[in-house]
């Protein structure tokens, strides 16, 4: 997941190249209060923007929030990308084992075209370089999201 090598992972690997090319970005570690709000921030703008009246979604968005404010209390570690000096999205993931990592969370302001799979590549290079397998969790119902999780290919 993180070299992006091979055809199959050729569509993603031009939407990671398409962000790096296009926006003056920067990455973070989830760990300061400010970042933290910028995410949190970020996360109740995708909601509104997505306004999907979904129960699943609705206590997506209240674990996300509940972890952010708490997150030094878990073994979850995040990023936070900066594109054109505000954020772009944020991911969060947990080591599951010494093999597998997980990523629960993804959010990205898709007016920033290749946010997602420049987050999840990101993700996993930053925090979860060294584990041999990424878990990316449920979709959620969501067609959107079932699309891009397959198009990894598991």
């Amino acid at each position: 997941m993180i070299a992006l090598s091979g055809s199959k992972y050729h569509r993603k690997k031009n939407q990671y190249n398409q962000f790096v090319k296009k926006y003056d970005y920067r990455i973070e570690e989830i760990k300061n209060s400010e970042v933290i709000k910028d995410c949190i921030d970020l996360s109740l703008k995708w909601y509104d923007y997505k306004a999907i009246n979904s129960e699943q979604l609705k206590n997506e968005q209240k674990a996300i929030i509940d972890i952010l404010g708490n997150i030094e209390l878990f073994n979850i570690r995040g990023i936070a990308v900066y594109a054109d000096n505000e954020i772009a999205g944020f991911a969060l993931g947990e080591r599951l084992n010494g093999k597998m990592a997980t990523i629960h969370f993804e959010k990205g302001n898709y007016s920033f075209s290749g946010i997602y799979p420049f987050l999840n590549k990101s993700l996993v290079e930053t925090c979860f370089s060294d584990v041999e397998f990424i878990n990316l969790q449920e979709d959620l119902g969501i067609e959107g999201l079932r699309r891009a999780k397959l198009a990894y290919q598991p």
